[in-house]
């Protein structure tokens, strides 16, 4: 009665975004701003056995020249090598130099001579933070928090602000929460804190205060460090998009976009946030341009993966998913058997069937509780004909989700197919309960109610798929069909017309629509059916004896 058609799943909305564990911006440090016009006189002094004058240089926050400013920590020292307030700024400068374990030999330095040090030890924990030693970064800023003393021209907020970047990374999120609370209690102005705060926010599921805190830190718009600007908006995107807010999301990721064009998360989460709202060739874009950036990333290979499963591209599908199990290795929230299932998709749509059950084997021997696996295993069993295995394959996703619909409809098409048309009826029940404004539903429960002979049940299923989608191919096609066995051809006909209108390339449902139209007594539109079925398919037995009786009644 109706074609097979595609009945693998595609993943709903879920909870998703790049891990923002770890995520340290810059060196977290207030220093204020000074004139760096001395250093252009540094060379003629050079050999000025001024302590004060190298110590006051060493001490200038510049970036233009930290190797002169290096330079001049270097000649104090020689002067005076016991002084901690230098051993500390050569930190700082070691740090602004990405050179983190002279900057953690250099404040630990200054913390020996000075044991009461917290800007020593806050160096030090910035260091660690760089270097991912996030235990010994925690105990570091929690000494210069406990010690509370000689803060230099500095305060405690660069402490507390790494003590919450070192918690957020060992996901301690409540506790980092804490910590960044702490530093605006401090600097309530400070938009860097605020965005961080955000992404702690973001970790606990608190989308809305997440979207205050960002919201409030790009309204500030100051104390920022580089990059920090497009992380607010990044993150900001992140919190909407949780909250099912996804046109805003769009938003704010061009704009952290506008700032950075190389960020590579912010395309890829911009991404999935366009495939939430249905929008899967723009999403396609912002995956492609991920991969511009970086070839071999494994989260936007899957994700493309997934997103040209979507769009029925099956090849490029195997392409991008083959890739991501190649690349960095970064897979997000998603995991390597989300890779195996886009392939169990993509081989079992080709028709690489073989390829497609070895595909899923893969995706639940990796992730045994992976319910969306367990059920696209179970449709490439279904294509092979090995019901008894469909079935089992799709109750253990239904064990693991008792309420996936898409399961349920499986299970349906697996019991129509061995014709048991009573439990194939019940299994499209149990799915509409769960989502009764599914139209495909409807639309198939109409075939195994036609099966079962129940002709009034099964047209007004297909009445409910198309009030629902008046698009239903498989709706008009089931009421056509309906029609037909109650011998209401106008009705048949009227019903053929909307199927073929919608699949006009199908052959067979040409070729049906011959038949009732012959039945109506029509030959004239009949004989141009079985012809446009026969254009279609030249050895379409039903078109040929359609067109063979219409010759003999002539």
């Amino acid at each position: 009665m109706s074609t097979r058609r595609s009945s693998v799943n595609v993943s709903s909305k879920r909870r998703f975004w790049v891990s923002l564990s770890g995520v340290v911006l810059g060196i977290i440090c207030g220093f204020p701003s000074r004139v760096n016009a001395q250093l252009e006189f540094l060379d003629p002094f050079r050999q000025l056995a001024d302590f004060d004058y190298w110590a006051n240089l060493c001490s200038l926050s510049v970036d233009e020249d930290g190797g002169k400013m290096l330079e001049a920590c270097e000649q104090a020292l020689l002067l005076r090598p016991k002084d901690a307030q230098v051993w500390a700024d050569r930190s700082r400068i070691l740090l602004q130099q990405n050179r983190y374990a002279e900057a953690i030999a250099s404040a630990d330095t200054a913390a020996r001579l000075e044991p009461k040090f917290s800007r020593a030890f806050t160096y030090r924990c910035q260091a660690l933070l760089k270097l991912e030693r996030y235990e010994d970064a925690l105990e570091a800023c929690e000494e210069a928090l406990r010690l509370d003393t000689n803060w230099g021209q500095e305060n405690p907020v660069m402490a507390w602000v790494g003590r919450g970047l070192a918690l957020v990374a060992l996901q301690e999120y409540q506790n980092a929460l804490t910590s960044y609370d702490r530093a605006l209690n401090l600097e309530p102005e400070s938009s860097l804190v605020l965005t961080y705060k955000c992404g702690a926010l973001l970790e606990l599921e608190q989308y809305q205060d997440a979207i205050g805190a960002c919201q409030t830190a790009l309204e500030i718009n100051d104390n920022w460090q580089p990059e920090s600007e497009t992380l607010a908006w990044q993150y900001l995107g992140v919190a909407l998009n949780q909250s099912e807010l996804a046109e805003g999301a769009i938003a704010a990721y061009d704009r952290a976009l506008n700032h950075n064009p190389q960020n590579l998360q912010a395309w890829i989460q911009q991404g999935i946030a366009l495939n939430e709202m249905g929008e899967d060739l723009e999403a396609l874009n912002s995956y492609t341009q991920a991969l511009s950036l970086q070839a071999d990333s494994t989260l936007a290979l899957v994700l493309q993966c997934e997103t040209l499963n979507k769009l029925k591209r099956y090849e490029e599908a195997i392409k991008s998913c083959e890739a991501a199990l190649t690349g960095d290795g970064i897979w997000g929230e998603m995991g390597i058997a989300t890779a195996w299932n886009q392939l169990t998709i993509a081989y079992t749509q080709q028709g690489q069937l073989e390829q497609g059950l070895v595909a899923a084997n893969r995706a639940v021997g990796f992730r045994p509780h992976f319910a969306e696996a367990w059920n696209n295993r179970g449709v490439t069993l279904w294509y092979l004909e090995d019901y008894d295995q469909s079935l089992d394959a799709i109750g253990r996703a239904l064990q693991l989700q008792p309420d996936y619909v898409q399961a349920w409809l499986n299970r349906g098409r697996v019991l129509r197919s061995l014709q048991k048309y009573v439990e194939s009826v019940g299994a499209y029940d149990q799915a509409l309960r769960y989502q009764p404004d599914n139209a495909n539903g409807w639309a198939n429960r109409s075939v195994a109610l036609w099966y079962l002979k129940e002709y009034d049940r099964a047209l007004d299923s297909a009445r409910q798929a198309i009030a629902l989608d008046q698009t239903s191919f498989l709706g008009w096609y089931n009421q056509a069909v309906t029609y037909g066995s109650l011998n209401q051809y106008e009705s048949a006909i009227y019903s053929y017309a909307q199927a073929v209108r919608l699949a006009p390339k199908n052959a067979s449902v040409w070729a049906a629509f011959g038949v009732m139209l012959q039945k109506a007594g029509r030959d004239t539109d009949a004989a141009e059916a079985f012809q446009e079925a026969l254009k279609l398919e030249p050895e379409l037995e039903t078109a040929r004896q359609g067109l063979q009786s219409l010759s003999r009644k002539q």
